[in-house]
């Protein structure tokens, strides 16, 4: 397998190269950053003069991510539901006019959009400075890297491939192995600027003749599938990729391709 997350440094979008192992975030408690009056509303004398000065308190301020939305048109907010793909594999006019007209909340890079590391951070620099230059919010960048037969970032690119779902499972390290080969997945998306993998699947392989998941699914145990899901969500969120469980309502239990 080839690992070349070292030669993206000069290129990521995300400082995720030779960073140490996320630590445990000290959250400042809101009574600091809000406190609460310690003393009682000015009360009056029998002469009618005050006896206590009511003590000032600070102006809340609003959630960045409430002035962000406040700050968008109708369209915009409408288009921050989408996540669409494009052609190519640098931005072109077809590219600069979807995102100008419809301002989606992110991009699905598909294999065909994927070169080398230093390409593909290179083209999701791009879409981000477009997505700068219209006043949008920064895209949710997504793929589809399950493992196996779903599998985007490829070998032959420079990245690192790994075995289906399925096929993790039933290592000895079963679960655990899952996790570990969806962080090396996650620092080497995360490393190219990539936030958001459509992983991992859910669904339980019930139906034998499913022309659609068979390996893609961690077994036919729904609570097998649940543990290995698990680990690779944790994993995801350790390598600052945003997990999307999938697929709902369900793609195990039907012999089509619902």
């Amino acid at each position: 397998m080839k690992i070349s997350i070292e030669a993206l440094c000069t290129t990521v979008m995300l400082s995720a190269c030779a960073q140490p192992a996320p630590t445990q975030i000290a959250f400042t408690p809101l009574v600091t950053i809000f406190p609460q009056a310690t003393s009682l509303p000015a009360t009056a004398s029998a002469t009618g003069t005050p006896t206590d000065h009511p003590t000032p308190q600070p102006t809340p301020t609003a959630h960045p991510l409430t002035t962000l939305a406040a700050s968008l048109t109708t369209a915009q907010r409408l288009g921050q539901l989408m996540i669409v793909s494009i052609d190519g594999t640098t931005v072109t006019s077809e590219t600069r006019t979807l995102l100008k007209d419809l301002h989606p909340g992110g991009i699905v890079l598909l294999e065909k959009n994927i070169t080398t590391p230093k390409g593909t951070a290179a083209f999701i620099n791009q879409l981000q400075s477009e997505a700068r230059a219209l006043n949008m919010p920064p895209l949710f960048i997504a793929i589809d890297q399950e493992g196996g037969q779903v599998t985007r970032l490829r070998e032959a690119s420079g990245f690192t491939e790994f075995p289906s779902p399925m096929a993790m499972a039933a290592t000895p390290g079963g679960c655990a192995t899952a996790g570990a080969a969806q962080l090396v997945l996650a620092r080497e998306m995360h490393a190219i600027g990539i936030n958001m993998n459509f992983a991992p699947l859910l669904d339980v392989n019930s139906n034998p003749a499913n022309p659609v998941i068979g390996f893609r699914s961690f077994g036919s145990d729904p609570n097998r599938v649940t543990e290995c899901a698990i680990a690779q969500i944790d994993a995801l969120l350790a390598g600052h990729i945003i997990p999307v469980g999938k697929h709902f309502p369900g793609h195990g239990d039907t012999d089509l391709d619902s």
